[in-house]
């Protein structure tokens, strides 16, 4: 029954690593890298994959800071691994010491690799070469659906950097080190992202996607109290 188990484990494993390979060449056509992100998603969720969390992780991070084209790929998969580990809340006392959750291992990647900092840079230039790109092509409509920035479309390139940035803020501003800043005080990082996707949009879904994420964010900070956070 074990040896059948292992067996098991080991096939599931292989499949993982053959549909990151997929969703990692950039040569692979959109949707069939979609439809295998999909099937990775599945994957992540399950009890066996929980051991190699952590590898995975880390894997990623070295890969997003390169911010090539598959960046919102990439993006994608962090926060559905982080995802899967459970909150702090849900761990017993006895294994808080040891089992790791969402909010600890946003904390070690902010630590480790100034994340915050380069999510909202990361950002700011993805949002710059749009624009060039945008101008440089006289591109007027559809822009939501083309490839833009990277090998998504745009609409999900915007999504996905928006996903990940309120993903960390959020789980962050449940540990000691609140950082959401007051959202009412427009702190210039924040002032900065509004006025690129929501005063000068390339269209009107990355408005409504960055309007979701900032009313997002001001509901999660009146949950924070009147707590000092910062970035």
């Amino acid at each position: 029954m074990a040896k059948a188990q292992l067996r098991e484990n080991r096939h599931k494993l292989g499949f993982f690593s053959l549909l990151w390979s997929i969703v990692d060449n950039e040569t692979n056509k959109l949707d069939f890298c979609i439809q295998a992100l999909g099937e990775l998603e599945k994957l992540i969720g399950l009890p066996e994959f929980s051991i190699y969390r952590t590898e995975w992780v880390h894997l990623l991070i070295p890969k997003c800071q390169l911010q090539g084209p598959s960046l919102a790929f990439y993006y994608h998969m962090l926060s559905s691994i982080i995802s899967s580990y459970p909150r702090k809340h849900q761990i017993p006392p006895a294994q808080a010491e040891t089992e790791q959750s969402q909010e600890t291992v946003v904390f070690s990647i902010r630590q480790k690799y100034n994340w915050i900092q380069f999510l909202f840079s990361e950002y700011e230039l993805s949002k710059q070469r749009a624009v060039e790109k945008v101008q440089k092509e006289a591109i007027t409509e559809n822009i939501d659906n083309k490839q833009i920035v990277g090998r998504m479309l745009y609409k999900d390139e915007i999504k996905h950097r928006l996903n990940i940035i309120e993903l960390f803020l959020t789980l962050l501003c449940e540990t000691d080190l609140d950082i959401l800043t007051e959202v009412e005080g427009w702190d210039k990082t924040f002032l900065k992202l509004w006025n690129l996707s929501v005063i000068a949009p390339l269209s009107n879904m990355e408005r409504e996607l960055t309007l979701s994420f900032f009313q997002n964010l001001r509901e999660k900070k009146n949950t924070c109290h009147e707590k000092s956070c910062y970035i």
